[in-house]
């Protein structure tokens, strides 16, 4: 790999942005195929467990909580990137 072509914001390909060009994919899409990672979804999973273990809720709600406040964030970072990007 050519030292010009390595992104500090891919640096291992877990997640699907790693396989877009980031000068030829649009901004937006580019964001939210990088937050589409695996070590980020396993991380959500654990800490939908977590969060169901600690409230004593199911885990579905647990799952539920974490997964919708990572979606917002998410859309909040696409929407950002597609209006200012």
């Amino acid at each position: 790999m050519a030292p010009e072509s390595f992104n500090i914001k891919n640096y291992a390909p877990t997640n699907i942005g790693a396989f877009l060009d980031p000068l030829a994919t649009n901004k937006a899409i580019y964001t939210l195929a990088t937050s589409l990672d695996a070590v980020t979804i396993w991380t959500l999973v654990l800490l939908g467990m977590g969060t169901a273990m600690v409230a004593g809720i199911r885990r579905s709600s647990g799952y539920f909580a974490v997964f919708g406040w990572w979606a917002l964030f998410v859309s909040i970072g696409v929407g950002v990137t597609a209006a200012f990007g």
